[in-house]
């Protein structure tokens, strides 16, 4: 069994893309990526399920390894051994037949599709990388690369932690003055908040962003390390063009 939530904002025609959440039931949950309670033999069974359920699609599955950065990469390498090595917290590809897939606990995840070029991109974005802007980073590489046009550019964000229950210090008030809450003495982040007006701010039409506001903190059906800690898992946001 795969839990999966699927956009509806991409073309089903040419673009794979969505959450699997990890979820089976409330004791049992499968993570795509490697933690400190999920070894690697546990996540390459996992990924064969997700793997699996898009054979008839993708040759290819390529596995970020994040490192909250604003390193991009361009057409990660395929070949099976390469896979999970690399270091990136976004990729940026027109190559048809892979699947990229990028691992989210609470941080948000943002995939790109532009219309014109058929290129996509898959972003992790934690704190770190939304101070380091990499979503605009991402976007003008996209635009330099494959001469991508903002207004063409169709977004989906996937579940991440709420403003509610992202609890931050005094320091991100300084660093995200839009986007932070000060409440009865404690600091609260908008991590989505702040990505969709970097988004907004590179040309991207707002009614092109699909949002949810499911937070991965208090639903059990998500992978949370806030909730969790070192027991979390890893759910995988992923985009590929069909080959």
């Amino acid at each position: 069994m795969i839990d999966l939530i699927k956009p509806n904002i991409f073309p089903n025609e040419e673009v794979i893309a969505g959450v699997a959440t990890g979820y089976v039931s409330e004791i049992l949950k499968r993570s795509y990526f490697e933690t400190q309670i999920y070894n690697s033999q546990v996540v390459e069974n996992d990924r064969k399920q997700l793997e699996k359920a898009f054979s008839s699609y993708f040759d290819f599955f390529y596995y970020q390894k994040q490192t909250h950065s604003d390193i991009i990469l361009l057409n990660p390498l395929t070949n099976s051994n390469d896979l999970n090595i690399l270091e990136s917290d976004s990729i940026i590809s027109q190559q048809k037949g892979i699947l990229y897939n990028v691992s989210i606990a609470d941080c948000q995840a943002i995939l790109v599709y532009d219309l014109n070029s058929e290129a996509v991109a898959a972003i992790h974005s934690g704190w770190r990388g939304t101070k380091l802007n990499i979503v605009d980073k991402t976007i003008n590489r996209m635009m330099n690369l494959f001469k991508s046009n903002p207004e063409n550019l169709l977004v989906y964000l996937s579940p991440s932690a709420s403003v509610e229950n992202y609890e931050v210090g005094q320091k991100f008030m300084e660093m995200f003055p839009e986007s932070t809450i000060h409440f009865q003495g404690k600091y609260f982040f908008n991590n989505r908040k702040q990505i969709i007006q970097q988004l907004i701010s590179t040309g991207i039409k707002k009614s092109n962003i699909e949002s949810t506001n499911e937070c991965t903190i208090n639903n059990s059906r998500y992978h949370s390390f806030r909730r969790d800690g070192s027991r979390s898992g890893r759910m995988s946001a992923f985009i590929g063009l069909k080959h």
